[in-house]
């Protein structure tokens, strides 16, 4: 298995303030406001090869942030966020930065 560690933000994910001029998918809310979107052609392209590489995003956001960020389930099971590597979104929650 190949790892593929990458930054989230602006990286994956960009920012509500940010305008994406592609279609995109919401990534994050917060206090029930979209906070953050994928761009859809990125998310379909990484989800269509988890069977070829793990995805870990590596971030300086802390566990709950992270935890935010619900559009990674199911494609991500490991994260690097601060200070701890994590295993899976139940994980994340459990885990204090």
């Amino acid at each position: 298995m190949r790892l593929f560690c990458t930054d989230i933000d602006n990286t994956l994910i960009y920012s509500h303030r940010k305008p994406l001029r592609v279609p995109r998918r919401i990534a994050e809310y917060l206090n029930g406001k979209e906070q953050a979107y994928i761009p859809a052609g990125l998310y379909e392209l990484i989800a269509a090869h988890t069977d070829k590489f793990t995805v870990i995003p590596v971030t300086m956001r802390t566990p709950e942030q992270y935890g935010r960020i619900f559009v990674l389930e199911g494609i991500c099971r490991y994260a690097r966020c601060k200070p701890l590597l994590q295993e899976g979104r139940g994980m994340r929650r459990r885990c204090s930065a």
